[in-house]
């Protein structure tokens, strides 16, 4: 579903967002990718295919405007933002991510990009999350905790019929 080579679809990182593009037409859903960067990455690829949102809603101007004015003009989330893309890591402002963890529980975003810190302390639904690894950027197994923290947002009672989780297996069919 996304606009990449079929060697480029063999990455974790662009099969979970692959995923996420899928089954944003069934309400927003998040890709977990391993590092920062992979996050970014992410997110253009994401971006790219999906198309500018017909009518912007007032939330995402709000949050366009904010991001123009407190970092750039030129900060690469505000357009992705008017394609429905979020993206949500430790590098970002605590205002950004608390703009964006908002846009994301009010239902504006179609995907939200993430790492693992999205984990942490957060608590609103979406309909779908995909993992692109079942490890931490250091190295360390994801404990069942950690999955289940992340996996528990997909489908909550009240909020959804059916909640799906994705793990990217790479080019690891095994996996």
């Amino acid at each position: 579903p996304l606009n990449i080579s079929y060697s480029a679809a063999k990455s974790p990182t662009k099969q979970a967002g692959a995923m996420a593009r899928v089954f944003s037409e069934r309400g927003t859903s998040i890709a977990v990718a391993k590092t920062i960067p992979h996050c970014w990455s992410l997110a253009r690829t994401v971006a790219a295919d999906m198309p500018v949102l017909e009518a912007t809603q007032p939330e995402i101007e709000l949050a366009i405007r904010f991001l123009k004015t407190e970092i750039s003009e030129h900060f690469e989330l505000v357009e992705m933002l008017q394609r429905g893309v979020g993206v949500h890591h430790a590098g970002l402002s605590e205002e950004t991510r608390a703009l964006v963890e908002w846009l994301t529980e009010s239902g504006k975003l179609r995907v939200l990009c993430a790492t693992t810190k999205i984990a942490q302390g957060i608590n609103f639904p979406v309909a779908s999350i995909f993992l692109a690894s079942r490890t931490f950027p250091y190295g360390r197994e994801m404990s069942k905790r950690a999955f289940w923290n992340l996996a528990g947002r997909a489908g909550r009672v009240g909020q959804d019929t059916v909640g799906v989780v994705g793990l990217a297996g790479g080019k690891d069919r095994q996996a």
